[in-house]
Parts: structure tokens; sequence; C-alpha cells
């Protein structure tokens, strides 16, 4: 388990939502959810899901996901991944007076009975996170160790901050000799870096991993513009302006060292990977990425009414629709159900969103 990631946005380039995930919370409501929730005195959502297969019933009404809100909107428990009647994984989330994620604490499902009622679930510890909020502060991860029965010690993690650098940097134990660092910082062209270096003994395929250098761009206060950022041109000029140099073999230690030198000092080349656009009041309108794009239709209230997934390559000009997503609204404002038909096989499902209120 690692307390950082890589932006969350990476792996969402990746692929588009799994069939068995609801629609992400994606300023659903054109406003902020966490007051939203706590407004309406939300204390608990659970997602029901009914399949359809080119039109017909393919299934039985079945839970997709469920959450846990405490008074202020946030949520505390999430029950995942649903698995032939039942959920496999729990999630528990702790926050300070200032509403900052501090400890994530995730299960496995133990119960043998397929059960997604939550009712009577034996639930085994698996892992957990404290994290630093401030510089300065420390932070760990733990695995538990289900024969001794006790949490293990698994990562250490330390942040803080240099001129305009902040950095987070993670220690694997017991050896102490794998980690990883992340720093972040402004750049040129309104450019916000990340870079992710790994250190020690932390290897893929028998080869250290390369650095990773991420960028995001925003305006007023939103994300418009994200991607990778290259520095191979740098370390080629860098080696021809210092022979004495010897190129160290790609895929080693030294040449990541070396790169990260260059790549440090180096304007670099960006290769955007997506951009989102957004009305005037600030609410998401399109994902665009290099081979889809998502649409967001709103109504005059700034809520989600459809969505609409496009791909986009050289074998499809036009773009292609592969799926949209209508959603309605409970007389409160509060989601209550989601529509999603395939371009293909017509209506794919239709999720239902039950609440429990304070």
């Amino acid at each position: 388990m690692l307390l950082f990631h890589l932006p969350a946005w990476v792996s969402l380039l990746l692929a588009p939502l799994r069939p068995d995930e609801p629609l992400r919370p994606l300023d659903i409501y054109g406003t902020e959810e966490t007051a939203f929730f706590s407004r309406h005195r939300v204390r608990e959502i659970v997602v029901l899901k009914q399949g359809y297969y080119k039109g017909k019933l393919s299934g039985p009404l079945r839970a997709l996901a469920a959450q846990q809100l405490d008074r202020q909107g946030r949520v505390i428990k999430q029950w995942k991944y649903p698995n032939q009647g039942r959920f496999s994984a729990l999630e528990e989330s702790t926050y300070d007076a200032a509403g900052h994620l501090t400890d994530l604490t995730t299960y496995d499902n133990a119960t043998p009975v397929a059960d997604t009622s939550r009712l009577g679930t034996s639930w085994q510890p698996k892992s957990r996170g404290h994290y630093p909020l401030k510089p300065g502060q420390t932070g760990y991860g733990e695995r538990w160790d289900p024969q001794a029965k006790r949490w293990q010690r698994t990562e250490a993690t330390r942040r803080w901050s240099s001129h305009d650098t902040t950095y987070v940097q993670t220690t694997r134990l017991p050896d102490t000799m794998g980690g990883f660092l992340l720093r972040t910082y402004p750049t040129p062209g309104g450019r916000t870096r990340a870079d992710y270096l790994l250190t020690g003994k932390w290897f893929m395929n028998d080869m250290m991993t390369e650095p990773q250098y991420t960028y995001t761009r925003q305006e007023n206060g939103r994300e418009v513009e994200f991607g990778w950022m290259h520095f191979e041109d740098d370390l080629r000029a860098y080696l021809a302006q210092h022979p004495q140099v010897a190129k160290p073999a790609e895929g080693t230690e030294a040449y990541s060292r070396l790169l990260d030198q260059v790549a440090r000092h180096a304007a670099g080349r960006a290769e955007t990977l997506g951009t989102n656009s957004y009305d005037a009041q600030g609410r998401l309108l399109k994902e665009a990425a290099k081979y889809f794009f998502t649409t967001y239709q709103r109504n005059d209230q700034g809520r989600l009414q459809t969505t609409a997934y496009y791909i986009q390559n050289q074998l499809s000009i036009p773009p292609a629709q592969q799926n949209h997503t209508v959603l309605s609204y409970l007389p409160s404002g509060l989601l209550a159900r989601q529509e999603i038909t395939e371009e293909i096989n017509g209506l794919a499902d239709i999720r239902y969103y039950l609440y429990r209120y304070y």
C-alpha cells in the first residue's frame, strides 16, 4: 500500500469506468458535494443496479456500492467491489477537525456466505495508512498480519517543503532500502510539475523503473490540462555537451539518477494527455483525452443531466459515441437514478440511489 500515488487521472486515462462502478462523483450537483450532502443530512447512500442486455433484463437487482457519511458530508465507510452477491472490500476513513483525511483502513470480506446486506459480514483487516498533512509530519503504512493478529508497519512517509517545492518521501520497512520521492513545484507556463522518483531496491521486471514526470495546468482554480513531461532530448543535449559523462544503460539506477539530474533543471517537452473545459460557473463540461472524450450536459441549476462517452481515433472520424447516461433527481435535488445506454446493445443498466438521513 502506498500512502501517496501518482495523480488519479493517470489511471483514469487508461480506461473508462468499469461496468460495475457507479458514476464517479464528478461535480454532479454543480456544487461542492460534501457540503451538499451535509445540508441534506445524508447518512448513507446505497446504489442498486438492474442489468440489461440488448434491452432485456439480464440478472436480478443487486447492490453495486454503499457509502456511510458523517454529518459534515464526508465518506467514513465505503463498501466496494461486489462479487457474486457480496461486497469484497470495505474502506474506513478518519478526518481531522479541518476535514483532512488522516487515516484510511481497508478490509477484505471474510464471510463465506454471499451477502451484500452488510449484516453479519466478517471483515478481515488488510491495510491502513496514516497520512501526514503538514510539513514536518510523519505518516506510515501498515499491513495486517493474520497469523500474528497484529499490524505490521510497512512504510514510513515524511513531508516537507523547501523554497517552492513540496516533498513527500516514502520508505519501505523494515529494510529501509526502497521507496519513492514525490516532489511538486510550479514551472513556467502555469504548470505544476509532479516528479515521481523510485529509490533504492524497487524493481520491475528486473529493471529499475525510470522516474515519471507529470504536469497539470490550472485556470481559475480548475484543472484544464494534464500530461507527461519528457526529457530525452535534454538528456542527449547534456551528454553531447559533457562528453566525459558516459551514458548509463537505460533501466539502471544510474540512468535514472542522471535523467533526473537533467530533468530538474530542463524545460522538457510536454505531452498533453487530456484537457478539461468548464462553463462560466466553473462546472465541468468536457473531459478530452487522446483517444476518447466525455461530455457533460447540465440543467439551469447546474445539475448533471446527461453524459456521453466517445471514442476518437483514426478509425472513427467523426468520433463514435459508445454510450450515454441520463440522470434524474429526487425533489430534494439528490441523485435518484441513472440510465446507461450503449450504442450497440441499447439499455445496459439502471442504477438506483437510495438514501438514509440523520
